[in-house]
């Protein structure tokens, strides 16, 4: 008992030294301990009232923390968490809750933040690729994807004059283009990103050629062996926006050809297709990674890696290329550059570049935006490619002009004074015959020249000629739909003679052994107008006849 008791005296003066007055240095550790062991062993209530700024002064504090600089000792606590959004936490208690973290945070996106793959580099995934992976990820068909997610968040129609986006137009995407702009626009818009109008060629549209004229190629195309390391890693295939352009044959990687074809049913990669993603044919399912004959194909040319470089070396420059790529900075090189040759005029540079001279001053005068493969082609002459063109300083001595064929140039269709006064009066005797009309298409064809240009030399009796064309045209319609109305007349009333029983199918019957389609309403009305006229009593008695009341719907 007695060993009790000395024991429960002794925590009776810890305590309350804890709490009296102040203590000195040398009892600083002892009431120190006392208090952290009085925390351990005080249960919570009497803690919580203890810190409670209501009840005063804290005793405890002024003989621990102010005199002897240890803190009041608290439970360890988990860190406080941010509550549900609506919650009963949040009405009843606001101003506990510091909502300057949540607003920091970024917002939710309606689809995966995908990151292009090879984002930066020359490789960098194109805007096709992207939303085949995309799909995939979502476990959702690619054309479903573009239709009830994309599409609807731009001004594009899935369906405009009998055209499908998704079947004619999607191809245009990896450009830059009205489409390009809107899908890469949404698409930000559904995953929360900003950057992927680097998967198209949207940083080059204020130097190119605004119609996007011999960009992209029209069907997919891809290298066989970057497929198949994707396949042999498991991993997702990946199509860069260099295999989209036309301009590029070969692969910088592998050196091999592009293909756009399956290799084993020749059949042509559709541009929207779930199977693109895995690598496989929409045709057959068989592997686009297949090789035949790869050791046998030839190397690409000079001119073939010099494209492939540029281009990759394009697309790698990213959102830095709207700095340096416009039509002022292209013109004024050109000019450094004419001058560091010791030309003269635009003229004789031109000559010297094998360019034609008036694609020259379209780009140095009018204002008219180069082509990618014109561009590649002055930066393969001058033996700078387009970027370093654009943004390095010229050098001191004038750089090497590669030879090589000239440019093809647009070809001219003009006639001379002999075959257009033959053409005009061939047009005038076309307008004399009534029964007979001539397409434009084979006059042109005949002279060796355009629609064009005969409607541009003729002028008043082109018009003339025209509408000769779609009189006669009109009128032989008429003839022809007069006798076949004529025709379906008789096949009834000989129908009828026959003492057969007049029916939708027996009709239909009739008029298909002649040559005749029902489908046509005016043969069927025609038909059911003889078959009443018919019933109505013009054909001699004693023959039956009966015409169902829903063959006239």
């Amino acid at each position: 008992m007695a060993p009790f008791c000395n024991s429960l005296k002794k925590r009776r003066l810890e305590n309350s030294a804890c709490f009296s007055a102040p203590t000195t240095s040398s009892q600083g550790s002892l009431a120190s301990t006392a208090c952290l062991r009085l925390t351990r062993t005080l249960p919570p209530q009497l803690l919580r009232r203890q810190r409670s700024p209501a009840s005063g002064a804290n005793p405890a504090r002024s003989a621990t923390e102010d005199q002897v600089g240890i803190p009041f000792a608290q439970p360890a606590t988990l860190p406080r968490r941010q509550p549900r959004e609506g919650s009963a936490a949040m009405r009843n208690c606001p101003d506990l809750f510091d909502t300057d973290e949540a607003s920091e945070l970024p917002p939710r996106s309606a689809l995966y933040r995908l990151e292009p793959a090879d984002a930066g580099t020359a490789l960098h995934e194109s805007l096709l690729s992207y939303l085949h992976r995309l799909a995939a990820r979502h476990c959702l068909r690619v054309r479903d994807l573009m239709t009830e997610f994309v599409l609807p968040r731009t001004q594009i129609r899935e369906v405009n004059c009998g055209h499908s986006f998704s079947t004619d137009y999607a191809k245009t995407i990896n450009g830059f283009g009205k489409y390009a702009t809107e899908v890469s626009a949404a698409l930000n818009n559904l995953t929360g990103r900003d950057d992927l109008q680097r998967c198209t060629f949207i940083p080059w549209r204020d130097l190119l050629d605004p119609k996007g004229g011999g960009l992209l190629e029209h069907s997919m195309r891809w290298c066989p062996s970057c497929l198949a390391q994707n396949i042999d890693r498991s991993d997702p295939c990946v199509y860069p926006l260099l295999w989209s352009c036309r301009s590029v044959t070969h692969c910088p990687v592998h050196a091999s050809a592009l293909v756009n074809k399956c290799l084993r049913c020749g059949s042509p990669q559709r541009v929207l297709s779930d199977t693109n993603a895995y690598g496989r044919c929409w045709a057959c399912s068989g592997s686009l990674g297949a090789r035949t004959g790869l050791w046998e194909e030839a190397q690409p040319t000079a001119r073939q890696a010099f494209d492939a470089t540029a281009v990759s070396k394009m697309i790698g420059s990213g959102n830095a290329a709207p700095d340096f790529a416009t039509l002022d900075r292209f013109a004024q090189r050109l000019h450094r550059l004419s001058k560091l040759h010791k030309c003269a005029t635009t003229t004789e540079f031109a000559r010297r570049l094998h360019i034609d001279f008036d694609t020259m001053r379209d780009w140095l005068v009018r204002g008219t935006r180069p082509t990618l493969n014109s561009l590649l082609e002055v930066s393969y002459r001058v033996d700078l490619d387009p970027v370093q063109l654009l943004t390095e300083e010229p050098p001191i001595s004038p750089p090497m002009i590669r030879t090589g064929e000239a440019t093809a140039t647009r070809t001219f269709h003009r006639l001379s004074a002999d075959a257009l006064q033959r053409l005009t009066a061939d047009m005038e005797a076309s307008l004399q015959d009534s029964d007979q009309y001539v397409d434009a298409e084979d006059l042109a064809e005949k002279y060796g020249t355009t629609v064009a240009y005969i409607r541009y030399q003729c002028g008043d009796l082109y018009r003339a000629f025209a509408a000769h064309r779609i009189a006669v045209r009109a009128e032989l319609r008429q003839r022809r739909i007069d006798s076949l109305l004529q025709r379906t007349e008789d096949v009834v009333r000989a129908l009828a003679a026959q003492n057969t029983r007049l029916t939708r199918r027996g009709i239909d019957r009739a008029l298909s052994a002649e040559g005749i389609a029902m489908k046509n309403p005016r043969i069927r009305e025609k038909a059911f107008e003889t078959a009443a006229a018919i019933r109505q009593g013009n054909q001699p008695a004693g023959t039956q006849l009966t015409l169902s009341a829903h063959s006239h719907s």
